[in-house]
């Protein structure tokens, strides 16, 4: 199923030649696209609101189908990375704050990777990948969340007692870790042995272990 209702090819499905050709188009699109800056208030943000109204259960299908033709502003079953990007910060209007940690590209990144799709480079996520491409962001944003909640930041550390208390948040997206199993994740996590871990250390190691264990192929949504 694509987009649209109807079945559509994923760009990893095209000829080399289809392929060569769709990359040079858009790399012409993504030339001229404008980027305007979101005016969002980052102090009064709406984090509750971004994050639900992002669908990547896999039960929002049809939402994902309307918001990837939103972000997409096409037809196609695929989307330039720049492009998406581009769309993604503006339609969700993210505070600048967001947009320097650059989680839109790692989000992107982590879809495309997933199901180990390698082209000649990786300026391409196809509708197939855009519910990981959701998944990341989603947890993401949770987590950015969780360390405004707890220390009014994300350049501030956390210490195990407080990784704890985030356990049963990180446990909504598959993770299930257990009691025994903290203080080793935590360890996993931090590194350096400093006793504390960044958000971005945070984010990098859970988000992607949850995605690691996500089961459901892509297959659905092509």
């Amino acid at each position: 199923m694509g987009c649209s209702g109807s079945k559509k090819k994923n760009f990893n499905e095209l000829s080399q030649n289809e392929k060569d050709s769709i990359i040079q188009i858009m790399k012409i699109e993504d030339d001229n696209l404008e980027f305007i800056p979101p005016k969002s208030n980052y102090e009064n943000f709406d984090w509750k609101g971004l994050i639900e109204n992002i669908p990547s259960e896999k039960d929002k299908l049809d939402k994902r189908h309307i918001l990837f033709k939103k972000i997409n502003k096409s037809e196609r079953n695929y989307i330039s990375t720049k492009k998406l990007k581009n769309n993604f910060i503006q339609y969700f209007n993210l505070p600048d704050e967001v947009i320097k940690k650059d989680p839109i590209s790692l989000a992107s990144q982590a879809a495309i990777y997933k199901y180990n799709r390698y082209p000649e480079n990786d300026t391409v996520l196809q509708w197939s990948e855009f519910r990981i491409f959701l998944l990341y962001l989603k947890q993401y944003f949770t987590y950015w969340k969780m360390f405004l909640d707890k220390k009014n930041s994300v350049e501030v550390n956390i210490n195990l007692n407080e990784f704890k208390e985030f356990i049963p948040e990180i446990n909504k997206f598959g993770l299930d870790i257990k009691d025994d199993e903290i203080e080793n994740i935590f360890k996993q996590i931090d590194i350096n042995e400093e006793g504390s871990i960044s958000f971005d250390d945070f984010c990098f190691i859970l988000i992607q272990k949850s995605i690691d264990l996500d089961d459901e192929g892509n297959d659905e949504e092509k």
